[in-house]
């Protein structure tokens, strides 16, 4: 026995289990997602801070490395990876210092 609610003319609400269910099931999607969605931010600034602190020791150690160096093509092989050390800091640093300040305080906050 299928049961309705009608509203508005022909706007009919079915009020049987199977519409009930849906909703039901909604709901605790939704409360899951946004327990996994703060999950997963948390894990996001996570990996963002082990990138800008691995990207700061190998550029530190490329560093030091160049200074160790008597070959020119082992100077060009030890700034290759000095670069490769600023790629992997730079963008993520730069992006965590902008979702930190508002946008009056941006410029002075990458500034320094």
């Amino acid at each position: 026995m299928r049961l309705s609610v009608r509203l508005a003319g022909s706007i009919r609400i079915p009020t049987d289990s199977n519409a009930v269910t849906p909703i039901i099931g909604l709901g605790i999607i939704g409360t899951y997602g946004v327990f996994m969605g703060e999950f997963y931010l948390s894990m996001l600034i996570l990996w963002v801070l082990l990138i800008i602190a691995g990207g700061v020791i190998f550029w530190s150690f490329a560093t030091i490395f160049t200074s160790h160096v008597h070959v020119f093509s082992m100077l060009l092989l030890t700034r290759a990876f000095v670069g490769v050390g600023e790629a992997a800091y730079a963008p993520a640093a730069q992006s965590m210092i902008s979702g930190a300040f508002s946008p009056e305080a941006r410029a002075r906050a990458q500034s320094t």
